[in-house]
């Protein structure tokens, strides 16, 4: 299929939004005591798995754009969030996501380096950092021109 490496380009990328999404949930639920398939302390260690595994960048994106970008991710509209955060901004990122997590593929690596970043890791995540500043001079920009 000709569309196949443009379908897989945003693959890695939607995937960590779809973790960030997850885990927001699993935290809504368990503050509410719920529990489905997991007790308390098994959430509890979840928790902190997550955290140990949790990137600056992403976590940045997600905070930032979250009640943006979920009500046209529900409705499947790439399109307009690529407009919203602007098309180049949204290509740069999902490469970065992609690269980023295949020069630090484990957790434990990552974990390392966040305690002692070595040079190379540090400008990794500043890049990564700029382009969601990028992102948001550009949903500025948007509602300037609204």
């Amino acid at each position: 299929d000709g569309n196949e490496d443009l379908n897989r380009k945003y693959e890695f990328f939607n995937e960590l939004i779809h973790q960030k999404i997850a885990e927001e949930v699993t935290r809504i639920i368990h503050d509410n005591n719920m529990f489905i398939f997991n007790t308390l302390e098994q959430s509890k260690s979840s928790f902190a798995r997550y955290d140990e595994n949790s990137c600056l960048v992403i976590n940045l994106f997600y905070r930032n754009f979250k009640d943006l970008i979920l009500p046209l991710k529900l409705k499947g509209d790439m399109e307009s969030i690529k407009d919203l955060l602007g098309a180049d901004n949204f290509d740069m990122l999902a490469s970065w996501c992609y690269d980023f997590y295949n020069k630090f593929p484990s957790i434990k690596i990552r974990k390392e380096l966040n305690i002692s970043p070595s040079e190379e890791y540090r400008q990794n995540l500043e890049y990564g950092l700029e382009i969601v500043q990028n992102m948001q001079e550009q949903v500025v920009s948007n509602k300037k021109t609204i």
